[in-house]
């Protein structure tokens, strides 16, 4: 008796999709044929969970996406999994990508890197007051109070 694994959808898809795109295929987006929601980016479902499509692509082609890090469009086409289109960046990459490119108002200067962030929490910590440290960082006191409550950058 022969044991034959049943290939996921996602075995497929991760298959045809590496064999698919060649380096000719770098300047044209591929668009995702599934799945696209209102927010424009194609989804999939991997292990029973909806994933982004081109986050799914840049597993395909380039391996797992480290943590803290987001996979960002070269060519801001949302459906476009193209891995020739992609690129790893935190968020704060993104935010000043966007107001580059004009997707965005504002400077992309509000950012805050993750040792930013805890440094922010360890001076809470320590008993440093919200105000001044706001002061520090030149961030407005309801930012502050955010992180060390939780409420963003968790």
């Amino acid at each position: 008796m022969s044991t034959h694994r049943q290939l996921s959808w996602e075995d497929v898809w991760l298959r045809t999709m590496k064999s698919f795109i060649t380096s000719s295929q770098k300047e044209n987006c591929i668009l995702w044929k599934g799945t696209v929601p209102k927010n424009g980016y194609g989804t999939a479902w991997r292990n029973q969970k909806p994933i982004s499509a081109h986050r799914l692509s840049w597993l395909a082609h380039n391996g797992p996406i480290p943590e803290g890090l987001m996979v960002l469009h070269k060519c801001d086409n949302k459906p476009c999994v193209n891995p020739f289109h992609l690129f790893l960046g935190t968020n704060c990459d993104n935010m000043q990508d966007a107001v580059r490119k004009g997707r965005h108002v504002g400077n992309g200067k509000n950012c805050l890197s993750s040792d930013q962030v805890n440094t922010i929490r360890e001076l809470y910590a320590s008993g440093k007051k919200i105000t001044k440290i706001a002061v520090m960082f030149n961030r407005h006191w309801t930012t502050i109070s955010d992180i060390v409550n939780g409420r963003s950058f968790t």
